[in-house]
């Protein structure tokens, strides 16, 4: 699935849903129709921004808790009041917790989807986190 690049040395992601296969798939299909490039940045961008729409959302909702941010506005529902909470969690879990911090870093470095952030080991980790963390301040107090 994975492989250095030994020229750049630079993880290279094969997976059907990776950029790398996007950009390689694209490539192939200028090459068979010649070089003709009608659709392809469209399509290519359409596939791109399906990929990344989950840490595109992650990144810029995280952006919304700063005053003085222009666009959107924060939500107060449920489901975000959860998110930005699990979100905030799973930070700090990373401080503790090695198996979050490297499933953060391959969705930010976009080798996994968004949603590996919320995975069912990733999450009872996150959890656990808090809880310890709830444990502790307790202790202290």
């Amino acid at each position: 699935m994975y492989s250095i690049n030994r020229e750049s040395n630079f993880l290279i992601d094969y997976r059907p849903n990776s950029i790398y296969h996007i950009h390689t798939h694209r490539r192939n299909t200028v090459k068979e129709s010649g070089g003709n490039l009608d659709g392809v940045a469209q399509s290519t961008l359409r596939e791109i921004s399906r990929i990344t729409q989950a840490v595109w959302l992650l990144a810029t909702s995280a952006d919304l808790e700063y005053p003085g941010t222009v666009g959107g506005t924060i939500g107060n529902g449920t489901l975000e009041r959860f998110g930005r909470w699990y979100i905030s969690e799973m930070l700090e879990a990373m401080a503790f917790d090695k198996e979050v911090r490297l499933q953060f870093l391959a969705v930010n470095q976009l080798v996994k989807p968004g949603t590996a952030l919320f995975a069912p080991g990733i999450f009872l980790r996150v959890m656990k986190q808090f809880i310890l963390k709830k444990f502790r301040s307790d202790k202290s107090s």
